[in-house]
């Protein structure tokens, strides 16, 4: 018999031997047959069994990186929209040159596109026109525009022959080249006139002018511009031109034949300065008048800077300054040209805000030149004696200021403007030596304008386009006290554009109306009420052919300047190819 002393350890051996008797069956199968399969095929559930996962919350984590800051952005910064300047070799990572692009890779350059249009009508008008463009690589072409516009005339009176004869010739040839840095605009024009001063009546005595003078225009030139594209936008841009008149009076000792040559050059850029932007601008103009233009008589200087002087939420005010100077005239001329000269410091202005997107508050002072030039002079104002003095206009002050409001359809603009000018250029009647009346001068004279006017335009229409304007003036010369000459009180513009049946039916319409206006610094004889009226219309019957229809001066004629009866409604008609 055990002493009870030693029955705990008894039953300590006993309970381990019995825990590990399972894990030897376990590992030795054969031993006891009776255990179930590993994966057995059929299994029984008894009771209800939940499954549960452990919870997974992630951790902040902190004190690896101060909190993100908000940028601080200047109001004034302007997003970056210039080329990418940077070298590659400045670049932290050198990346292989990409292939060259075989020549049967590179793109070709488009087809040629254009169209020539040709007509005639009453009084044996004719009309002609083309637009050519040549494409020689897919950002390089030519391109060429020819117009033609002649008449066998309307006679006015029925006591001469008179009539309104004309045969008008005008043409460009351009090069233009659209690069993504550099953009060239480069070409030759001309212009060949002739028709009638129809209106003039020769003296009775004395001496005495042809019955219907005769007068020739002529005039060729050539222009070119450079734009630069990248941190500081440039342009370049030069002209020149020579323009010859001749007009057939029938006396010799009268000086009817003059020349004018005109070269100019102007330049444009944005400067940065600091975080803000310079827009300055410089232009110069030298003409000649029967000799070359740089012996001139009439040069021109024009400078100016601007920048943005304010800008908080809608509002933005830019402000700057203009250098104007001309000198015109020289004694030793034959004839002599009047001597004259200014020069002028006037700031310019431009004041925006946009109160709501649709309601725009606008006020500006752009002072500046108005060049006139020999051609310039003939194409406003036909009839003019041959007289060739060609000053510029000069406005030392050209304000303006209104409201835009665009709602729904409808967008109307409305001002008030003033304009001071100490050189300001106007046309009057005048004598001319052989003649009673038909011709006109040009004088310069300082005069100030004051207007007010309003526009209502259509707006989000593909198939309507339409534009009333009215504007009413009050222009006054400062040294003679009375009414500018030929400068209409209310001055009345529309247009109208309709494309209807799928855009293949096209229609155009003008409206011009002048109020009466005085003649001349009398102040003795008005001008009647002008109105102009012209339609325009085109239908296409194939897609290369249109018929083209027009309706000129519709209605009685008129006379814009007295003596020069304009004809009444013309007729005609034609065709339109274009591929």
């Amino acid at each position: 018999m055990t002493p009870p002393a030693r029955l705990p350890s008894v039953l300590a051996t006993l309970l381990l031997l019995w825990s590990v008797m399972p894990v030897t069956a376990q590992d030795n199968p054969e031993r006891d047959p009776q255990l179930p399969e590993i994966a057995p095929r059929e299994i029984e559930i008894r009771g209800q069994f939940e499954v549960g996962f452990p919870t997974l919350e992630r951790q902040p984590l902190r004190g690896f990186a101060s909190p993100p800051s908000v940028p601080v952005i200047p109001p004034d910064r302007q997003p970056f929209t210039q080329a990418y300047k940077q070298e590659r070799s400045e670049l932290p990572e050198q990346l292989p040159s990409p292939p060259s692009v075989g020549a049967r890779l590179q793109p070709s350059p488009p087809p040629a596109t254009g169209y020539v249009e040709a007509g005639a009508g009453r009084y044996l008008s004719r009309f002609a026109e083309g637009h050519v463009t040549l494409p020689v690589s897919p950002t390089e072409s030519f391109e060429v525009d020819a117009a033609y516009d002649g008449s066998a005339g309307y006679e006015p009176f029925e006591s001469t022959d008179a009539s309104t004869q004309h045969d008008d010739v005008e043409g460009t040839l351009r090069f233009v080249s659209q690069r993504d840095v550099v953009q060239v605009d480069a070409g030759l024009r001309g212009l060949s006139s002739g028709y009638d001063l129809y209106g003039a009546r020769p003296n009775r005595l004395g001496t005495v002018g042809a019955e219907t003078p005769g007068r020739t225009v002529q005039s060729g030139g050539l222009f070119g511009r450079l734009r630069v594209q990248g941190r500081v936008p440039a342009s370049v841009g030069f002209s020149f031109d020579q323009t010859s008149v001749s007009t057939d009076t029938g006396i010799p000792t009268d000086a009817t034949e003059f020349d004018q040559q005109r070269l100019a050059v102007d330049a444009r850029a944005a400067l940065p300065f600091g975080t803000r932007e310079i827009e300055a601008d410089a232009s110069a103009s030298t003409s000649g008048l029967g000799t070359g233009a740089f012996s001139g008589d009439i040069q021109t200087v024009d400078l100016g800077g601007s920048a943005v002087a304010y800008r908080s939420g809608p509002t933005i005010v830019r402000a700057g300054a203009r250098l104007l100077a001309f000198q015109s005239g020289d004694a030793s001329d034959l004839p002599a040209t009047p001597e004259a000269s200014a020069t002028f410091v006037v700031p310019s202005v431009e004041l925006t805000i946009a109160i709501t997107p649709r309601f725009t508050v606008f006020a500006v002072n752009d002072p500046g030149f108005e060049h006139h030039t020999l051609r310039s002079r003939l194409e406003e104002t036909p009839w003019l004696a041959p007289r060739p003095y060609v000053r510029p206009t000069l406005f030392s002050t050209r304000s303006r200021a209104g409201v835009r409001v665009s709602t729904g359809p409808i967008r109307i603009t409305s001002h008030a403007g003033y304009r001071y000018a100490p050189s300001y250029r106007f046309v009057e009647t005048g004598p001319k030596v052989g003649y009673e009346r038909g011709f006109f001068r040009s004088n310069y004279e300082s005069a100030r304008i004051a207007e007010a006017g309003a526009s209502i335009a259509l707006q989000g229409f593909d198939r309507v386009q339409a534009i009333v304007r009215a504007t009413i003036r009050d222009g006054q010369l400062v040294d003679s006290e009375t009414t500018i000459p030929f400068l209409s009180p209310l001055l009345v513009e529309s247009a109208l554009s309709y494309s209807m049946m799928d855009g293949d039916a096209r229609l155009g319409v003008e409206l011009g109306i002048e109020s009466p206006r005085y003649v001349d610094r009398r102040e003795t004889t008005k001008t009647d009420t002008v109105v102009d009226l012209d339609v325009t219309g085109s239908y296409r019957v194939t897609p290369s052919l249109d018929v083209v229809a027009r309706l000129e001066n519709v209605g009685a004629s008129f006379e814009r300047y007295p003596g020069y009866e304009r004809p009444p409604t013309t007729i005609g008609a034609g065709i339109r190819i274009h591929w």
